[in-house]
C-alpha cells in the first residue's frame, strides 16, 4: 500500500505538467492557424490587386501594408513553430521522468531518481523557453495590428488618397 501511495504521489506532478502542455500546445495551435488564414486572405487581397489594369495611390499604400503584415505574420509562425517544438520537447522530456519515477518506485537503483528530477527540471526549461517564445509572438502581433493601424491612417489622412478614394466610389 505504500509502495502504491508513493508511486501515485510521485506521478501527480507530471501528469499535472503533461495536460497544462496539452493546453498550451491547443492554445498555440490555435493562434498559428488563425494567422495562416489571415496570411491567405492578404496573399488573396495581394493577388486581386495584382490583376488590376491600374494601381492607385491607395492601392499602394495596401499592398506596401499587405506586405508588412505577412513579414511579421511568418516572424510569428516561425516563433510559433519553434514554441511548439519546445513543448513538444518538454512532453517527452515529462514522459520520460513518469517513466523514470516508475523504475525508481519499482526500486530499480541505479540513481534513477536523480535521473527522474534532471528530466522533470530540463522539461520544466523547455516549457519556460517555449513561453518566451510565445512572448515574442504576442509582441509581434501587436506590431502587426499597430502596422496595419498606421497603414489605414495614412490612406485616410492623406487628402489626394482620399479624392482618389472618393472617385473610385463613383
Amino acid at each position: 500500500m505504500q509502495a502504491t501511495n508513493t508511486f501515485i504521489s510521485y506521478m501527480l506532478s507530471p501528469a499535472v505538467l503533461i495536460s497544462g502542455i496539452g493546453l498550451l500546445l491547443l492554445g498555440i495551435n490555435t493562434r498559428f492557424l488563425t494567422i495562416t488564414a489571415r496570411i491567405r486572405e492578404l496573399n488573396k487581397e495581394l493577388r486581386d490587386i495584382s490583376k488590376k489594369e491600374t494601381v492607385s495611390e491607395v492601392d499602394k499604400i495596401r499592398l506596401n501594408g499587405i506586405n508588412k503584415q505577412v513579414s511579421l505574420m511568418l516572424k510569428r509562425c516561425l516563433a510559433q513553430k519553434f514554441s511548439i517544438f519546445f513543448l513538444y520537447i518538454a512532453l517527452t522530456l515529462t514522459v520520460l521522468t513518469v517513466f523514470a519515477l516508475a523504475a525508481d518506485v519499482l526500486n530499480f537503483n541505479f540513481y534513477i531518481e536523480n535521473i527522474s528530477i534532471m528530466l522533470f527540471i530540463t522539461s520544466l526549461s523547455f516549457i519556460c523557453v517555449s513561453l518566451v517564445l510565445i512572448g515574442f509572438e504576442t509582441a509581434l502581433a501587436l506590431k502587426t495590428v499597430k502596422d496595419d493601424f498606421i497603414n489605414s491612417t495614412e490612406m485616410l489622412i492623406n487628402p489626394e488618397l482620399i479624392d482618389s478614394v472618393r472617385k473610385d466610389c463613383h
